[in-house]
C-alpha cells in the first residue's frame, strides 16, 4: 500500500527491522556524502537512507498520479523528514512513544513506501539549526531539482506547547526541542507558525507535501492560508497537514510499545489498505491502454476520515473500560 499524500501512499509489505545498516557517513569531499547525498559531512549522518538515481521504472501508481508517462524514475523523488524527540532531560518529561514513532516511521518509509531519501532528526540532534537547514536549505533546493515533481513527507512526534494570544500574552504554539529547560520560554522551541510559513514555501517546489504532527496542541501549526483544493485529488499538486489533535488538547499514547495512537493508526491503516475504502486495495490504472487493477493507494482525505472514525472507536473502548481519557478529533488543513 502506498501513500500518495494530497495525495496517496503505496505497498502492502511486512516491515522488517531497520537496524543500523543504512546509516550514511561522509567522506573527505566537501559537500557530498559517501552515498551521494549532496550535503556537507556534518549532515550526512542524518540520512538514514538514500537511494541513488534508479534505472528501473517508476511504480505505475506514482507515474499515473504525477503524470510521468514514460515511468522515468529519475524525474521524481520521494523524500521523508522525520523529527522524533523522546528525551527531555531538563524537563523530566521523556516520551518513550516518540522514540517508537521515529523507528516505526523510518521502517515504514524505507521498506513499506520505498522512499528515495529518509532524514531522521532525533532528540538532541533535532535542534532549531538542524531543522532549519533541512526545511530552508536542503529541501527547497532538492524540490527544484525535479521540476516540481518530487513528493515530500514531514513527520513530527514529540512535545508541543500551548500558544496564548489573548491580548495579554503572545506566546506562540511551539514544538518543544530536546534541550528545552523552560516550557514557557523561547529557547529550544520551534514555533509552529514558523513551520507553517516554511511549508508554504516548500509547497511551491514539490508536487505533494504532507505534514503529519503528533504533538499536544499540534493544530497551532495552522495559520492563514489562501485558496482551496481537494485533498483526495492525488493527481493534482497540493500541500496538506494532519495533526493528531486540536490546538487546545493534549494527544496520547495508549500503548508505548506501539508509539502514538496517531502514527500507529496511520501506519497500520495505510499498510493494510483499510484507510481508503475505495482505492485502498483496488486502485485502477491504465497499462498499455487497458484498465487493470494494481494494488492500492491511500488518499489524504480518506486517511483523515479513517483516523477520526478510529478515534471514535478508541474513545468508545476507553468509555467501556470506565476510563475518563478521550482523544481529541484530528485536524486537517492546507499549508
Amino acid at each position: 500500500m502506498h501513500f500518495l499524500w494530497r495525495g496517496f501512499l503505496i505497498f502492502i509489505l511486512t516491515i522488517p527491522s531497520l537496524g543500523g545498516a543504512v546509516v550514511v557517513t561522509g567522506n573527505q569531499e566537501s559537500g557530498i556524502c559517501q552515498n551521494g547525498a549532496m550535503v556537507h559531512n556534518e549532515y550526512c549522518r542524518f540520512f538514514i537512507y538514500y537511494r541513488n538515481a534508479k534505472a528501473d521504472k517508476l511504480d505505475i501508481r506514482i507515474s499515473d498520479a504525477l503524470q510521468i508517462p514514460d515511468q522515468d524514475a529519475s524525474k521524481t523523488r520521494a523524500i521523508g523528514l522525520i523529527i522524533a524527540i523522546s528525551k527531555y532531560p531538563a524537563l523530566n518529561a521523556n516520551l518513550e512513544a516518540a522514540e517508537v514513532d521515529g523507528k516505526r516511521l523510518a521502517n515504514f518509509l524505507i521498506y513499506g513506501q520505498k522512499f528515495d531519501e529518509v532524514i531522521l532528526l532525533k532528540d538532541q540532534d533535532a535542534t532549531a539549526e538542524n531543522i532549519d537547514y533541512f526545511l530552508k536549505d536542503y529541501l527547497p533546493a532538492r524540490g527544484e531539482m525535479f521540476n516540481k515533481k518530487a513528493r515530500l513527507l514531514i513527520a513530527y512526534s514529540g512535545h508541543g506547547r500551548f500558544g496564548t494570544q489573548d491580548g495579554l500574552s503572545s506566546k506562540q504554539p511551539a514544538f518543544v526541542l530536546s534541550h528545552a529547560s523552560d516550557i514557557d520560554g523561547s529557547k529550544d522551541m520551534y514555533e509552529m507558525p514558523a513551520l507553517n510559513r516554511q511549508l508554504n514555501i516548500l509547497a511551491k517546489r514539490y508536487f505533494h507535501v504532507l505534514t503529519l504532527v503528533n504533538a499536544c496542541f499540534g493544530s497551532g501549526l495552522y495559520g492563514m492560508t489562501t485558496g482551496a483544493g481537494n485533498s483526495n485529488a492525488y493527481s493534482k499538486p497540493g500541500a496538506i497537514a494532519i495533526a493528531a489533535g486540536d490546538n487546545k488538547t493534549e494527544v496520547y499514547s495508549l500503548n508505548k510499545e506501539k508509539g502514538s495512537v496517531f502514527f500507529d493508526l496511520i501506519i497500520n491503516g495505510v499498510t493494510s489498505g483499510v484507510a481508503d475504502e475505495r482505492y485502498g486495495k483496488s486502485y485502477m490504472v491504465k497499462v498499455d491502454g487497458k484498465k487493470e487493477f494494481y494494488a492500492g493507494i491511500t488518499r489524504t482525505l480518506s486517511l483523515f476520515v479513517y483516523l477520526n472514525d478510529r478515534y471514535i472507536d478508541v474513545n468508545q473502548e476507553l468509555a467501556d473500560r470506565g476510563q475518563t481519557l478521550r482523544l481529541s478529533d484530528a485536524w486537517i488543513g492546507s499549508t
